[in-house]
């Protein structure tokens, strides 16, 4: 007769807190398993891929591009309206570089537009330029021709979906799935890495092994390389990058974060702070 010592199968346990580990499996077919520790207070998580045997890395050029063809399109079906727009004025700028307009808008409650983010007036992407009461400046590519008056739409996931488009029909078609072939910078030398930082203190406390590993080879990569990493909310993307970030800087190393939105710039500084509070300076110098 067996015991339940010998037949029960324990659950994983947080290697940072001890308690118990939940697990997650997201996706369908092209899955990842995900380690949560069920303790609020703590923020230990850890991912894995599980593909199949039908899915193999790289994905083929084709399937790559129908997929984001087709997410671009749903993308544009639900672009969510936030308001209405009359054109006032249009000039170009000094460099003759965008289309500078003045629009009297009319949005929704509650709904103010930040610079820097992406809207469509009508069919016309634009960039918020400023945001002012009833009136709203944006910025145009100067060969297209404005509407008088149109809605005004969110477009940020069409853009990222419209931008991978591009990218895979007018470089990666061509040139091969190798960013450093793509980027072509004249009289710019870029920065040399130097040497692996050893600081273990940082990675061992926010991040488990497979993340450790992330950060070692994002320092470890050579001129104008790149490291995608990619997972659904919450999973420490985030968390990655200020721990990459606050080891690139003890170096001496300089940092530059951007991105689409201002809010993920905003968490990502958020949790280089919570990580290193000495770098406030640094950040808000």
């Amino acid at each position: 007769m067996l015991t339940w010592k010998w037949w029960h199968k324990a659950k994983p346990q947080c290697p940072k807190c001890g308690r118990e580990l939940r697990v997650v499996d997201s996706g369908d077919t092209l899955k990842m398993r995900f380690w949560v520790c069920e303790n609020p207070e703590c923020d230990y998580i850890k991912s894995e891929p599980m593909f199949s045997e039908y899915h193999k890395l790289p994905a083929p050029y084709q399937e790559v591009l129908r997929f984001l063809e087709i997410e671009y399109k749903e993308a544009r079906r639900n672009m969510a309206t936030v308001g209405y727009g009359r054109l006032i004025d249009s000039r170009l700028s000094k460099d003759k570089s965008v289309m500078v307009a003045t629009l009297n808008v009319s949005l929704d409650e509650d709904v103010h537009l930040r610079p820097y983010e992406s809207l469509y007036f009508s069919s016309v992407l634009g960039v918020v330029a400023e945001h002012r009461g009833d009136e709203l400046i944006m910025l145009f590519d100067p060969s297209k021709n404005l509407p008088k008056r149109g809605s005004l739409m969110m477009a940020e996931p069409v853009v990222i979906y419209e931008s991978a488009i591009s990218i895979l029909k007018e470089r990666a078609a061509k040139d091969g799935s190798h960013v450093s072939r793509f980027v072509e910078i004249s009289n710019v030398t870029p920065p040399v890495p130097g040497n692996m930082l050893e600081s273990e203190e940082i990675s061992a406390q926010y991040l488990d092994e497979e993340k450790q590993s992330i950060v070692e080879d994002i320092l470890k990569m050579p001129e104008w390389e790149f490291q995608a990493i990619e997972g659904p909310p919450g999973t420490g993307k985030t968390m990655v990058i200020a721990a990459a970030v606050c080891e690139a800087v003890r170096r001496g190393q300089r940092v530059l974060i951007v991105s689409h939105t201002n809010v993920a710039v905003d968490n990502a500084l958020e949790r280089i702070m919570s990580i290193d509070g000495d770098l406030a300076k640094v950040l808000v110098g």
